[in-house]
Order: structure tokens, then C-alpha cells, then sequence
């Protein structure tokens, strides 16, 4: 596949350039640049619990957890979590938050959404971290969401969602 460029942002002077006949042999790449490899994968899928949180302190959400033991304690853990839910702030602009926690530890946290003075909105969250557990035992990582305020709800909907640990081997 040839690669097209407009030159001096005229269609009159154009230039082709040939296609990337071959990938980069990683292992040349100049010493220093620790490229990393993947040492283990665990993941959970489909398994969200779709009761409703009304918290607004952090609270688990049933399903979307995951528990990895790295083989090193050099290891890092990248942690990804999509998953979607609505919520009802019963028209007040309230927000919902989400947060990665590592046993009972924040690593990571977002505004995830809110719902607007319209009524419900649906939401999809993507949310990833990258760890350093330092340990050869066994680690949770579990997602937790809340709301600003109890009036709120948010509703996970239990479909499409994932939470994947990967050991990244230093």
C-alpha cells in the first residue's frame, strides 16, 4: 500500500512513497530501550454485577475482578477495564466516578460521566493503569465506582465488559 502526501497543500504537486516493506527487529534498537515482555495474561469478561451503587464512598463492582501473582518483584502490572453503565442523578448534573484499586489501594481514578438535567445517559469506560506491586504473592485488582451524591444511581449494565491484568516482565 502506497502512502499519498499532499505537498504545499495543493492536489497539483503530490508525492508517493513506497510501502513499509518489513517491521523493526526490536532487538536492534540501541541499548537502554527496554522494549518489555509479557510474562502472564488473566482476564474477566461478561461477569459485571448490574446492582446499583449509590455510594459515595468507593464501592466494588461485583464481577469486575481480576487477581494475578507476578513471577517477579520486578514485574509490573498493566491493569485495563472497559465496561459500560448509566446513571440517574434524577436531573441534578451529579457525577459518577471509577477507580482501579489494588486490594485496598486507589492506583488510578476518573470522572467517568454524569447524567445531564435530560434524564439517564449511558456511558462506556475505558480506564488502565500501570503497577508496581513489588510482591510474589497473589494481587486483586478490582474496579469501584461512586457517586457525588446518594441521590444518584449508577447502574452498571453488565455487558461488554472486561478487566485484564498483563505481568510486564522488566
Amino acid at each position: 500500500m502506497a502512502i499519498t502526501r499532499l505537498n504545499n497543500n495543493s492536489t497539483s504537486s503530490v508525492t508517493t512513497l513506497s510501502a513499509v516493506t518489513s517491521i523493526p527487529n526490536l532487538a536492534s534498537l540501541p541499548s537502554g530501550i527496554d522494549v518489555g515482555k509479557i510474562g502472564q495474561v488473566v482476564a474477566t469478561s461478561n461477569a459485571m454485577s448490574t446492582t446499583y451503587i449509590t455510594s459515595t464512598s468507593p464501592v466494588a463492582i461485583s464481577g469486575l475482578s481480576v487477581t494475578i501473582t507476578p513471577t517477579s518483584t520486578s514485574s509490573k502490572i498493566y491493569v485495563h477495564a472497559t465496561f459500560s453503565y448509566t446513571q440517574d442523578g434524577y436531573n441534578n448534573g451529579t457525577l459518577a466516578f471509577c477507580q482501579i484499586f489494588r486490594g485496598g489501594t486507589q492506583i488510578k481514578g476518573i470522572v467517568a460521566g454524569g447524567d445531564t438535567q435530560n434524564g439517564d445517559y449511558g456511558h462506556c469506560v475505558v480506564l488502565s493503569a500501570y503497577d508496581s506491586p513489588a510482591t510474589l504473592s497473589a494481587v486483586t485488582y478490582n474496579i469501584y465506582a461512586q457517586v457525588q451524591n446518594s441521590s444518584s444511581q449508577f447502574r452498571p449494565t453488565g455487558n461488554s465488559d472486561t478487566l485484564t491484568a498483563w505481568e510486564v516482565l522488566a
